[in-house]
């Protein structure tokens, strides 16, 4: 793997991790407000989908 495709990947899963904090930040202020359960499960799914994606990607591009 070259140099450059490594400071790619390592800033994509700096990115990832931070907007992933921001999303469960943002899940734990919904789930704490009177917010409808739809909601709700509907942020958590995203939030899985956008993990498993990542993953696939991450996984994708090392190979």
């Amino acid at each position: 793997m070259e140099l450059n495709e490594l400071e790619a990947i390592s800033t994509a899963v700096i990115a990832f991790i931070t907007v992933l904090a921001l999303m469960v930040a943002f899940y734990y202020n919904l789930k704490s407000s009177r917010t409808k359960t739809e909601d709700i499960i509907f942020l958590e799914l995203i939030i899985i989908l956008t993990v498993i994606v990542f993953i696939k990607w991450i996984e994708r591009r090392i190979k």
